[in-house]
C-alpha cells in the first residue's frame, strides 16, 4: 500500500520524452520564435488589401467580360492584321503552297533552280 507522500511524487514524475514530444515541443517554440514575422506580414497583406480596396471601390462596376475585351481588342485586332499580311504574301509568293512548310520548301526550291 502507497501512502500519501509516496503517490504525491509519482503523480509529478514526467514521462521521458519521447521524439513525439520533443517535435511538438520544438514546434511549438518555432511557432512562437517567427510570430513577429507572421503578424508583419498578416498586418503588410491587411493594409494593401484595405488599400486596393479602397481603390476599387470608387470605380463603376462592370462585367469582366466588358473589360476584357476592352483591353484586347486592339492586341488582337494587329495580330490579326499582321497575320492576314504574311498569308497574303506568303501566298502571292507560293500560290501552290498550302501550309508554312512548303512555303519554306518553294523558298528552298527556287535558291536550288539558280
Amino acid at each position: 500500500m502507497q501512502t500519501n507522500s509516496q503517490f504525491r511524487s509519482s503523480r509529478w514524475r514526467l514521462p521521458p520524452a519521447s521524439p513525439l514530444h520533443r517535435s511538438t515541443s520544438f514546434a511549438s517554440l518555432y511557432v512562437i520564435y517567427i510570430a513577429p514575422v507572421v503578424f508583419a506580414e498578416v498586418l503588410v497583406d491587411g493594409a494593401l488589401s484595405y488599400a486596393l480596396f479602397r481603390h476599387l471601390r470608387g470605380h463603376d462596376p462592370q462585367h469582366w467580360l466588358t473589360s476584357a475585351v476592352s483591353r484586347t481588342i486592339v492586341p488582337f485586332a494587329a495580330t490579326a492584321v499582321f497575320v492576314a499580311i504574311l498569308g497574303a504574301a506568303m501566298s502571292a509568293y507560293a500560290p501552290a503552297a498550302v501550309s508554312i512548310g512548303q512555303v519554306f520548301g518553294h523558298t528552298s526550291a527556287a535558291e536550288s533552280a539558280r
